[in-house]
């Protein structure tokens, strides 16, 4: 779910854009954002998508 998620958040999307496209509710989508600042040790967006891209976690 969280690999969805931070390609939606690579395309641009909102919180709750997210949740609409994966029918989960935007609390459910911020809890997976806050666990993967936490397990990459990132504390915004763009460190997330920068920290992913260098992992190799977003495919293109």
């Amino acid at each position: 779910k969280q690999l969805v998620i931070l390609s939606l958040m690579k395309s641009g999307m909102s919180n709750s854009d997210m949740a609409d496209t994966l029918f989960l509710s935007t609390n459910t989508i911020k809890t997976h954002i806050r666990l993967m600042y936490t397990t990459l040790d990132v504390n915004s967006r763009i460190e997330c998508l920068n920290k992913a891209e260098e992992l190799n976690l977003l495919s293109e």
